[in-house]
């Protein structure tokens, strides 16, 4: 259905309701207050019952593992986008 109301009844028009719902979805633009970041509380202690954190080297073995398009959380956060980082971005264990 379109923003009209009205009831796609062929490929054309349908084709052109999800192109127009996909770039309403992923084309708009969203304003954010990045003074909201500074109102939360940062947490300095660490959970000593997770372990150590992960190496880089199982970090990296993980990433090589994942499927390419596909999103493994409702986030829609897509693994190839991990896999794309530049060296200096995905060394995480180096804080």
């Amino acid at each position: 259905m379109d923003k009209r109301g009205r009831l796609a009844n062929m490929t054309k028009m349908n084709a052109n309701i999800l192109h127009d719902q996909y770039q309403n979805d992923f084309n708009r633009t969203v304003n954010i207050d990045l003074t909201a970041l500074k109102k939360i509380e940062e947490k300095q202690e660490v959970n000593q019952a997770l372990g150590e954190p992960p190496s880089q080297e199982e970090i990296k073995t993980a990433t090589a593992q994942m499927k390419n398009n596909k999103a493994h959380s409702i986030s829609g956060f897509m693994t190839d986008v991990t896999k794309g980082y530049p060296k200096k971005v995905s060394n995480f264990s180096q804080a």
